[in-house]
């Protein structure tokens, strides 16, 4: 039967087994939320590529194309400050709507 205390323990050790895998092909490997009953578990894995520096490395050329679409004149690392926050802009998601022509 899986516990909560369990599967915290679980992704502490998959961190720790995966670091020559990062290493090796260049990736950060991230798990999501854990969903669990008493047999079985199940998660999300993200593999991100990552620069010598180990930050997240960004596809700009993708973010170009999507901030000219969408009359975005800012750049990757633009800071935004608002009355109460602060924001450093280092990708722009959306979903695909039906309504674009491609």
């Amino acid at each position: 039967m899986f516990q909560k205390t369990e599967l915290k323990l679980f992704r502490e050790d998959f961190a720790k087994a995966v670091k020559d895998l990062e290493k090796k092909y260049g990736v950060k490997l991230e798990l999501h939320n854990i969903s669990y009953t008493d047999v079985e578990f199940h998660t999300k894995l993200t593999a991100t590529r990552v620069g010598e520096t180990g930050e997240k490395e960004v596809n700009t050329a993708d973010f170009n194309w999507l901030k000219d679409l969408l009359g975005f004149k800012g750049n990757i690392g633009i800071v935004i400050l608002t009355a109460r926050e602060l924001f450093i802009l280092y990708t722009i998601s959306m979903e695909r709507n039906q309504s674009f022509p491609f």
